[in-house]
């Protein structure tokens, strides 16, 4: 779970397009193994990224509430962002 809270911070605050891939990519693969982090709040990362300008701010707010349980990650489907990892 640690490691999965660790790659959404990182993929939502780096400018580094090649680190967000990498990022996202490992997420993927985490949420694919049915690792979670149930009830973790990840709302503030997602209003600072908001504020910073981060590319797929939509798809980011989705993801955050599928790694705290909130939705089911089929909501992440409809994204390019994720058919493309």
């Amino acid at each position: 779970m640690l490691l999965l809270e660790c790659l959404f911070y990182q993929y939502a605050h780096s400018k580094d397009k090649t680190i967000q891939k990498k990022s996202l990519k490992e997420i993927k693969s985490l949420l694919q193994e049915g690792i979670t982090s149930p009830g973790w709040n990840l709302s503030h990362n997602v209003d600072r990224a908001r504020k910073d300008g981060h590319p797929h701010i939509d798809f980011l707010d989705k993801l955050s509430k599928i790694i705290s349980e909130e939705i089911d990650k089929k909501e992440l489907d409809n994204f390019k962002v994720w058919q493309d990892i």
